[in-house]
Order: C-alpha cells, then sequence, then structure tokens
C-alpha cells in the first residue's frame, strides 16, 4: 500500500518561497545563530546576538522564518527540522564551497597490489589512482573530471562533502570518505536514497564478454564485469558502483567479514577486491560472488529481482549456514 500524503495537512512552502525566505543575509543569520545555540533564544537575546540595529525590521525578518524554518515556544526561538536542514547543507560546504585537492601520494596502499596510491578531490568525490597496476577502470564515469584525471588508473571514488576537507591529511581524507560512501551505500542498498530518502531504483549492468586476464577486461575495460547503477525516484542521487556495494547491505556478508576480523568500513576495500565473480547469465541476469577469508568462504547467489541466496562453506567443504 502506498502511503497518501494530504498536502492540506502539512506545513507546506513551495520552492520558490522557501529560497525567497533564506535568501536572506539576515534570515541566514538567524537560523545559523539558533542552530549554534545550547537552547531556546529569547528575542531580545538573538536580536542582540545577531547585532541588528532595528528591532522593527529585525521582527520582520523573524515573522518570515516562524512556522516553517523557526518556531516559538515558551522559553523562546528554536530551530524547525527545515531551518536546521538549511545550516547543515551551509556548514557543509556543499552550497557554498567547492574546493580542489590536485592528485597527492596516501600512505594507504592500494587496494589492489598494495601499489603506491594517489588522490584527488573535487566536485564532492575523492578520487583514487594507482600509480602501479593501473586501477579498476579506464576512465572514471565521473564526467565532471578535468581531462588531467581521466588517465587510466582509477581505481574508484567515494563522495564527500566539502567539510570533509578540514583538518586531515590526505590518507584521513580517504578515510573518511570510506566511511561516508559506505554509510551511503547501507542505505542504498535497502532501497532507501540517503539524500532525501524516497525509494531509489536499481538496475545491473553485465559484461557479456568478460575477460580480465591482464587486469581489465578488453571489451568493457574494467576489472568487474557487474556494475549496479542506483537512482532516486525524487532528487538527483544516482551512482555508479561495484556490484559488491550493493552485496554490503547483506547482513550474511557483514557478519563474515566481522567474525574474520575485518571492518567492512576500512579503507583498503576489502569488498571491492578479494572476491571471486562468477557470471552465470546475462539474460535472465544471474551471478555468484565468493569472498574467501581464513578457512571459509561466503557464497552470494544473486537472481535477476536481485535476491540473494547465501552459503557459507568451511575448508572442508561442509556448509556452515544458508539462506538469503
Amino acid at each position: 500500500m502506498t502511503t497518501e500524503v494530504n498536502p492540506d495537512e502539512t506545513n507546506v512552502v513551495a520552492p520558490h518561497e522557501a529560497f525567497d525566505v533564506v535568501g536572506d543575509e539576515t534570515r541566514l543569520g538567524i537560523l545559523r545563530t539558533l542552530g549554534e545555540a545550547d537552547g531556546p533564544l529569547a528575542f531580545s537575546d538573538l536580536f542582540d546576538r545577531i547585532e541588528y540595529e532595528d528591532s522593527g525590521n529585525f521582527s520582520y525578518h523573524l515573522d518570515r522564518l516562524d512556522g516553517h524554518f523557526v518556531r516559538e515556544t515558551d522559553d523562546g526561538y528554536v530551530l524547525q527540522r527545515a531551518g536546521a536542514r538549511i545550516v547543515e547543507a551551509i556548514l557543509s560546504g556543499a552550497v557554498t564551497d567547492s574546493p580542489v585537492v590536485e592528485r597527492t601520494p596516501v600512505d594507504t596502499p592500494c587496494f589492489i597490489c598494495s601499489g603506491q596510491m594517489e588522490i584527488s578531490y573535487r566536485q564532492e568525490s575523492v578520487r583514487v589512482f594507482c600509480l602501479d597496476c593501473g586501477g579498476t577502470r579506464g576512465r572514471s564515469s565521473d564526467t565532471q573530471e578535468p581531462a588531467t584525471e581521466s588517465a587510466e588508473d582509477v581505481v574508484g571514488g567515494v563522495g564527500l562533502p566539502p567539510a570533509g576537507l578540514r583538518n586531515r591529511e590526505p590518507s584521513e581524507l580517504l578515510r573518511a570518505g570510506e566511511i561516508w560512501s559506505v554509510a551511503h551505500g547501507q542505505a542504498s542498498a535497502r532501497g532507501v536514497c540517503p539524500r532525501c530518502s524516497a525509494p531509489i531504483d536499481r538496475s545491473v549492468n553485465v559484461c557479456e564478454n568478460h575477460d580480465p586476464t591482464g587486469g581489465r577486461c578488453g571489451a568493457c575495460d574494467q576489472r568487474f564485469g557487474v556494475t549496479t547503477t542506483t537512482s532516486c525516484t525524487n532528487c538527483l542521487f544516482g551512482r555508479e558502483s561495484v556490484f559488491t556495494a550493493y552485496l554490503l547491505g547483506n547482513t550474511a556478508l557483514m557478519r563474515f567479514l566481522v567474525d574474520h576480523g575485518i571492518d567492512p568500513i576500512q579503507p583498503n576495500a576489502f569488498h571491492l577486491t578479494e572476491f571471486e565473480e562468477e557470471i552465470v547469465s546475462v539474460e535472465p541476469f544471474e551471478a555468484r560472488f565468493t569472498f574467501t577469508a581464513d578457512d571459509e568462504a561466503i557464497t552470494l547467489s544473486v537472481a535477476d529481482d536481485l535476491s540473494v541466496d547465501v552459503t557459507r562453506v568451511r575448508g572442508s567443504g561442509t556448509p556452515r549456514e544458508s539462506g538469503v
């Protein structure tokens, strides 16, 4: 059953009206001040912190925000959730900053060959490159990359808002990006958009003649034959990744990794490289992904409807558990 929302029962503000309200320096100052406060602020306290000269005009600005972005309580004014989202967007740098970090070496070894890696940052994305093995794909799917970063040594990329750069060294930046990306992946793997929470669509892309002999396939120019594309049904969120990024939402795989002392959220990205990929069928889609650690393996068999059947086998070949 689809949830129906009655517009008459919600506090709806048209997008152009919302941007008109917050597109004022004084009103943004009110939102930021309330966001930084430890609790509600009385009118006089808020007025003093903003250092505005005309209390009457200040009341006008506050009234424009009241009801949707801020709320007046018995103890003073507080942020509504809509106001908090505006402040969060500003502080994250997503709508105000556009920092660039040119390619620079990091201490983290390559996920694939343990060679020397470099990272760069632009457009809210940490891009990862390997100087030794040539990475996982010939070119990045990010069409906004400049030509200098479209070299054929791309290992991958992870998203990160500009605030993630603050007080972090390059290797720490990569770690933060991994954590941020996996957190988003956990939501999208369960069909929830990590940006707006709306349902997402998912499609599977399969190289029909995949042969990664020598590192990357001559047909698709990628190390892995199965990738997945997610797109939000409501907002602009979308991403393409190796299929195992989707499988990280599987609790049996997470339990397997943790049982063997492997943190699924880690900079050397075990889940991106340490598995065997078997494409059973292209149409209808069917594939198996096997992860091995110590004397045990876990195989996730994925059907065309993306249902997953799990088999966990010890070194003796005896199944330990199976299920979905």
